[in-house]
């Protein structure tokens, strides 16, 4: 047997076997099974199969720590997960409200990102960092989604297009954080997550701004330098203490694909982990949702389409079913327009399939600001037309000069209900 640096004896069921891993026991002894050697690693698909005929589990070695935590978050997988009662957040009873948590979140998601910005200015300037505050952020943000999730989901809707690549990372972080509790991750793997999050793409810092931000299409050298940041994130995260291996797979893996035609190592989908397709998924939605330097936003419901028709090519099919099951129709903070011609916020729906939805109405019908109502489409609220409310469509950020960051702000420093009588004493010129 190969020298071992590290050794972790694990049991796994024989369909998970792979292709590369040492088997070091069977559910029987060895005198009476077929195989001739007492412990191999399995090199063939006629292994795997004679495997599967005579034995239900075996015993696994792990010759390095990071194939055995990688191992452990690739295999929270279908069968896991199906096993779990899949969180829908509507139907608890939440610690907090939303008016009440908000301020909290906002203030969360602020330290967050001044945190991320300092790593990333380090990382400019050849310095050091260490990842204790990015740790306590993500547990304030975990306390934060079990107060109330809610809040954390429409916080991170401010955005600012000047700072995207450092709140890019800490929606990643919130987004995955939320969705992983939906799946009914642990708090160990969502802790790694969401500090996975937040560092994933740490190798960004050290590419040009000319190419980074490029409005035109980028030329094959400029790819081939884009394409490499992920070598660069992993090279960062592994001289840094106190960095998972865990952490470190997401920031090289995110961006390889289901089909095998990643990049940078263009691998089988089996060696990707669990975490590393929920960053590249959620890594995927937050940037077509969000305005940049060389893009305008887009609708929500072109990122579902999107990713969607990447299903079993780019992203794991099982994980984008439970994505969009979880997120549609209405993602929490989303502008809508309704069938009247108002315009409004989501401030409920997520996880609800489109049941229990609350609008913050903050247009009237003919895109005015100044107005603002509640609206609860369960409970058949009716417009002055004398026709319930409907959505008519997801609209993208900044449509009719709708600035969502500056209402998002208004609503986390007002005291009570939203939908209170005076709430916003201007008329609607913070959200201009």
């Amino acid at each position: 047997m190969k020298n071992y640096t590290y050794l972790k004896r694990v049991k796994v069921d024989t369909d998970q076997l792979k292709k590369g891993m040492y088997v070091a026991e069977l559910d029987k002894p060895w005198e009476a099974s077929s195989f001739l050697f007492q412990g191999f690693p399995i090199e063939t698909d006629d292994q795997l199969k004679r495997i599967g005929k005579e034995c239900q589990y075996v015993y696994v070695d792990f010759p390095t720590r990071q194939e055995y935590e990688v191992y452990l978050e690739t295999n929270l997988d279908k069968k896991v997960i199906e096993k779990l009662p899949l969180r829908d957040h509507q139907k608890e009873k939440f610690r907090v409200s939303l008016e009440e948590e908000l301020p909290k979140a906002i203030s969360t998601i602020k330290r967050s990102i001044a945190v991320v910005q300092q790593i990333k200015y380090a990382v400019v300037q050849g310095y050091s960092f260490g990842v204790d505050e990015v740790t306590n952020n993500v547990a304030a943000i975990l306390e934060s989604i079990s107060r109330n999730p809610d809040a954390i989901l429409l916080a991170i809707q401010s955005k600012s297009e000047v700072a995207y690549d450092v709140e890019h990372c800490v929606r990643v972080s919130c987004m995955s954080l939320a969705f992983g509790q939906h799946l009914g991750m642990s708090p160990e793997q969502l802790m790694s997550l969401g500090i996975g999050g937040m560092l994933f793409d740490i190798g960004k810092s050290q590419i040009p701004e000319s190419i980074l931000h490029k409005k035109d299409k980028l030329n094959r050298a400029e790819a081939f330098v884009l394409r490499d940041y992920p070598k660069d994130s992993f090279k960062i995260l592994s001289k840094i203490k106190h960095v998972s291996e865990s952490v470190l797979d997401m920031a090289l893996s995110h961006q390889e694909r289901e089909d095998g035609k990643g990049y940078p190592r263009h691998i089988p989908k089996e060696r990707v982990s669990r975490p590393a397709k929920i960053i590249s998924l959620i890594d995927t939605y937050d940037a077509i949702v969000s305005n940049r330097s060389y893009r305008t936003a887009q609708a929500a419901d072109g990122a579902f389409k999107y990713i969607e028709e990447q299903k079993y090519l780019k992203f794991d099919p099982f994980l984008v079913d439970k994505f969009l099951g979880w997120i549609k129709p209405y993602p929490m903070g989303s502008l809508v327009e309704m069938a009247s011609g108002e315009v409004g916020v989501v401030l409920s729906s997520h996880g609800t399939q489109g049941k229990n939805v609350k609008v913050l109405l903050i247009t009237d019908e003919f895109k005015r600001k100044g107005f603002t109502k509640l609206v609860d489409l369960s409970d058949s609220s009716i417009h002055s037309n004398g026709k319930p409310y409907q959505v008519s469509v997801l609209i993208p950020e900044g449509s009719y000069n709708i600035n969502l960051s500056n209402l998002i702000d208004s609503m986390g420093e007002r005291k009570g209900p939203f939908h209170s009588s005076g709430w916003l004493k201007t008329p609607f010129a913070r959200c201009s």
